[in-house]
């Protein structure tokens, strides 16, 4: 259909960003993924992942209680998006992201 994205198109990525943010202690942390960066192995990894995540994603209403947070930011040229999860309930797909970006401490805005 003229002018429709494909889900392909939906989940093409140059950069991910990872932020974990929230909590009672106000913690943020953060990882980011640059595509040219990545073996084509990682990178067909990566894609896998955020197929299962952007499912997952769009599964309905999301409440966080305890506002901890893991926000997925996603840019593919110049159109951006973002994900976002509780982290207590986070997907198994985002954990195994996580594994290829570990978050590291981010400096307070």
């Amino acid at each position: 259909m003229p002018g429709k994205a494909s889900d392909s198109d939906s989940l093409r990525w140059d950069e991910l960003a990872l932020e974990e943010s929230g909590g009672f202690a106000g913690l943020i942390r953060g990882a980011r993924l640059i595509r040219a960066r990545l073996d084509a192995r990682e990178v067909a990894l990566v894609d896998g992942l955020m197929a299962r995540l952007h499912g997952a994603a769009q599964a309905g209403p999301q409440s966080y209680p305890d506002r901890m947070v893991v926000r997925l930011d996603i840019k593919s040229g110049a159109k951006s998006r973002s994900l976002q999860f509780d982290a207590a309930d986070a997907p198994a797909a985002l954990d195994d992201l996580l594994k290829l970006a570990p978050l590291r401490p981010l400096p307070l805005p």
